[in-house]
């Protein structure tokens, strides 16, 4: 009842906050997107406001308190104008076979392009679009290719500014005015207008049948783009990262700042100078409700020049090519044009040194070009998130990419949130010992995965990381993760000064498979940080055999051998330190007998044995003698108990066979449910196989307790897992499935 009256508050406030005055919140959302297209006239205006309230009613529906209200609903309005100019261009062209009048308007004025280029040139056809994009595109390269003079020209006729007025305020004869508007209606000029290459086949042009149109089109665009090339300026990639209409925070990417500061240096000097930069990659991915264009390569450039242009950084003393060579139009102190003998404007050559300088420091000449500096992009389109892992990967391959952030791109996205999602704990910030370099450059992230794998993984350890990753994206479940953060609180509780550099980028992982282990102890935590200062001060030196710890880490190896060498002489120095008798809790298991030991290699071989990936072999052993004691009846299960059941020589061929069956079954329960559900561990196999034993001595109905061993597996974590002991366990599952089978039987009565 409290979220629904904060939810009823929250939409009340943004009614308020978008319908104030009339709606002039969301009309400005409106007025901003529309900005960007051309072609739009007045009288259109109110209908899209129209649309934009049909949109917030139903984003309003599908707004989560968890998003930003204000980004989703300008995403939604994008789609949707986008969507509905589209269309209406579509209609227009078909309608019109494919003409335009010169009536269009072009810039702020709406000012046609009849009134600004009359000749015998005939820009209708020409200015046919496909859509308004190419419109924007084309115009831009066209007055890209003209001068100085004939920009402001055309820049003072699209404000209606008369002919005499203009050669006055450019100060320019008659004579110079014709010459230069000749030019501007030359064909090299127009020629850049010409969207004839865009138009379809005649047999498309003379069809009426929308639907067929519009299903051809899908079809070409799915069969034969694969990508698209385009093109823009610095300001309109800054622009469209901060509306998020380009994604530079895809989960598999690195962070921005990852170059040093000589290489951005050099990058803005490379842009000033007018010298070509790489390619952008872009990636769209089609999603239910939007459309999304993740950056696949050029973050850090954008990121970088997006920089520059806030002011956040200067150019620092040793870039490269600092003197900028550039013109500037001169002035009389009246601001008017000076001229030459023949009437065309003077220009000075100019110097400026970048070095030292603030993007608000340039000369307003290189603030222009710095803005108006063309980057190509490509566009891979209708990309899944296969697509997008493999693209980054790709483009990544050859630079520099760190090893542990290139090992990231092969854990899936998935998973990748949840590593991003644990590198933010307290611990690593505030206890642990890692440089704000290390959470950029993707070292933090290695070190959660190589702790999850030691953890949980030990015996399957991988050298290199993006081995690592590919076996956790495979294996890992999200309980396991949920398990290590639990980890980290702990630790954070009890963690001190003195020995917090221990938790760093080399041998944290080690710390942490240790402290897991130690967990199993059920000691106070503050030993385990005793432990951690005595090793600091004397027992990593010590000597187990011929070996200490420090002697392994001569080697300086990461490979498996070497991993578990130092992890099993650090839990040997704990144990020895707290008096831990017969080191891990679990004691060593010798099967002799014939029959056990071909029964644990079933066990063993079992499919759902199998997906619970029990290591090392002693653990695999006492599971597979925990559930047979369990099948035959036993109720105490001490290590002396498991070690006479194991030495017995009664025959146990037909509980054998009894307990394989049911793991088979068990196998089957769980073929259509949660498979990261903590239930499936290792120390709740014995329950769950005791608990089938249950269904099939009493004859119950099996489909019944498919369907209920899927419920009790889906709120098995929020009805608060297992009790510790497994009878208490046995007992709850009994009590779940008696309530639930009742339920069942009673529908069945009063439906017959």
């Amino acid at each position: 009842m409290l979220n629904m009256d904060r939810r009823i508050c929250n939409i009340t406030e943004l009614l308020d906050k978008y319908y104030r005055e009339n709606g002039r919140k969301l009309h400005e959302k409106v007025d901003k997107i529309l900005s960007d297209f051309g072609g739009i006239t007045k009288k259109d205006y109110d209908d899209f406001y129209s649309i934009a309230n049909e949109v917030f009613v139903d984003v309003l529906k599908k707004y989560d308190a968890s998003q930003n209200f204000d980004s989703f609903l300008f995403s939604c309005l994008s789609n949707k104008i986008k969507t509905e100019i589209t269309k209406r261009n579509r209609i227009k062209r078909l309608s019109e076979k494919n003409t335009i009048s010169l009536d269009m308007p072009v810039g702020e004025n709406e000012t046609a392009l009849s009134e600004l280029l009359v000749s015998d040139f005939s820009m209708e056809k020409e200015l046919k679009l496909e859509e308004n994009f190419f419109m924007e595109e084309r115009i831009q390269t066209y007055f890209a290719g003209l001068s100085d003079l004939q920009s402001r020209m055309l820049e003072l006729k699209m404000d209606n500014i008369p002919k005499k007025q203009i050669l006055k305020i450019l100060n320019i004869t008659e004579k110079i005015y014709e010459n230069n508007f000749k030019q501007l209606r030359s064909y090299e000029k127009t020629n850049v207008l010409n969207f004839g290459q865009l138009l379809k086949s005649e047999k498309l042009l003379k069809r009426s049948n929308k639907k067929e149109i519009e299903e051809e089109k899908q079809m070409a665009a799915q069969t034969s783009e694969i990508s698209k090339n385009t093109s823009y300026s610095i300001a309109a990639y800054i622009k469209r990262l901060h509306k998020y209409s380009i994604r530079g925070d895809h989960p598999l990417q690195r962070n921005s700042n990852q170059w040093s500061n000589i290489q951005k240096y050099n990058l803005i000097t490379t842009v000033l100078n007018k010298y070509p930069i790489p390619e952008i990659i872009l990636a769209e991915q089609v999603k239910a409700d939007r459309t999304e264009n993740w950056l696949i390569d050029g973050k850090q450039r954008l990121t970088n020049l997006s920089d520059f242009e806030e002011n956040l950084f200067k150019i620092g003393k040793n870039a490269e090519r600092p003197i900028i060579q550039y013109q500037v139009v001169l002035k009389d102190e009246n601001g008017i044009v000076l001229l030459d003998k023949d009437g065309s404007p003077q220009y000075e050559n100019r110097k400026f040194d970048v070095r030292g300088k603030y993007y608000s420091e340039l000369p307003e000449e290189l603030k222009e070009r710095f803005n108006d500096y063309t980057i190509p992009a490509v566009q891979y389109l209708s990309c899944s998130d296969d697509d997008i892992e493999y693209h980054i990967r790709r483009y990544n391959a050859s630079k520099p990419m760190t090893a542990a952030q290139k090992g990231m791109t092969h854990l899936g996205e998935q998973y990748a949130k949840v590593v991003k999602k644990v590198t933010q704990h307290p611990f690593f910030k505030n206890k642990a010992d890692f440089r704000i370099s290390e959470f950029v450059n993707g070292t933090v992230d290695r070190v959660v995965t190589e702790s999850i794998m030691v953890i949980n993984f030990l015996y399957d350890w991988k050298k290199k990381q993006e081995d690592i990753c590919a076996y956790l994206k495979e294996n890992v479940k999200i309980s396991q993760f949920d398990s290590f953060e639990k980890m980290l609180d702990r630790l954070s509780e009890v963690i001190s000064e003195d020995i917090s550099d221990m938790f760093n980028s080399k041998d944290a992982f080690l710390w942490f498979g240790l402290f897991y282990e130690f967990s199993k102890l059920n000691l106070d935590d503050e030993c385990f940080i005793e432990f951690m200062r005595e090793f600091k001060k004397s027992l990593h030196a010590k000597k187990s055999g011929n070996l200490s710890y420090d002697i392994l880490c001569m080697k300086g190896t990461k490979d498996r051998a070497s991993v578990i060498d130092k992890l099993t002489l650090m839990e040997a120095l704990m144990n020895e330190f707290l008096h831990i008798e017969n080191g891990k809790s679990e004691k060593v298991l010798i099967v002799e007998n014939n029959m056990l030991k071909k029964y644990i290699v079933e066990f063993d071989n079992t499919e759902i044995i199998k997906s619970v990936n029990i290591k090392p072999k002693n653990s695999i052993i006492r599971t597979a003698i925990l559930t047979l004691m369990t099948v035959c009846g036993q109720k105490e299960f001490s290590d002396s108990n498991i070690q006479k059941f194991i030495q017995s020589k009664k025959d146990r061929h037909e509980e054998i066979e009894d307990t394989l069956l049911y793991l088979d079954c068990l196998n089957s329960w769980t073929l259509e449910v949660n498979s990261n559900c903590a239930i499936f561990q290792k120390e709740n196999i014995p329950v769950l196989v005791k608990m089938i034993q249950y269904v099939y001595k009493n004859e119950m109905e099996e489909d019944i307790a498919i369907k209920w061993f899927a419920g009790f597996v889906d709120n098995f974590e929020i009805d608060g897992g297992f009790p510790e002991k497994n009878e208490e366990k046995y007992k709850k599952m009994i009590n779940s499935f008696h309530q639930y089978f009742k339920y069942i039987k009673s529908r069945e009565n009063e439906e017959k």
